[in-house]
């Protein structure tokens, strides 16, 4: 079994059963040390023109803490996690859940440079075949700074942290930012309410 901890759609365990049925234990828990960015190219994105095109992976951020969801998956749905997060840079974090357990958890990570996700892409049959799939029409790099939130991907990530609680959506909201750094999420609808 892996643990994995959900950070933007996969904070709704629909979600995660549909890529992974063998997922078992979802729960709520927190990750301390890290932030969520809107900085990775949105693959399901049909065209991936213009600017709102971009998805969320976390960075470090030693002031913020993410409430998330953790659950575990068998090793025969491996594989589709990798598919669906073929551009992730997936790494260990330390966790605590709502049970007050803690342990290590698989988490979707930004790339800080191209060319290392491009050869950690194409080193995995599993990878490499998804990349090909979402990004056949798409030729620019997959990390970018210059980006701005999918607005319907927005929407299916507060969705999915309702489902967890408000707390949750609060969280979601104010540890959320913009590819440039320059807004959180929760500053940024109301920015675009306003104008």
């Amino acid at each position: 079994m892996r643990t994995i901890v959900g950070i933007g759609t996969l904070l709704s365990k629909a979600s995660a059963v549909g890529t992974c049925p063998s997922m078992i234990n979802y729960r709520k828990g927190k990750v301390g040390g890290y932030k969520r960015v809107f900085n990775k190219v949105d693959p399901f994105h049909k065209t991936k023109e213009g600017l709102k095109i971009a998805n969320i992976s976390v960075v470090e951020d030693q002031e913020s803490t993410l409430i998330v969801s953790i659950f575990e998956i068998s090793e025969e749905d491996w594989d589709a996690i990798l598919y669906r997060e073929f551009e992730y840079n997936f790494h260990a974090v330390s966790y605590e859940d709502e049970f007050e357990d803690s342990g290590q958890a698989l988490i979707c990570g930004a790339y800080q440079n191209n060319d290392t996700c491009m050869t950690d892409i194409y080193s995995d049959p599993t990878r490499e075949e998804a990349y090909k799939h979402y990004c056949s029409n798409y030729t620019g790099k997959l990390w970018r700074d210059d980006i701005l939130p999918n607005p319907d991907y927005i929407r299916k990530c507060i969705e999915a942290a309702s489902t967890l609680g408000n707390d949750v959506v609060e969280n979601f909201l104010e540890t959320t930012w913009l590819a440039d750094g320059s807004q959180n999420i929760k500053q940024y609808i109301q920015t675009k309410n306003e104008s």
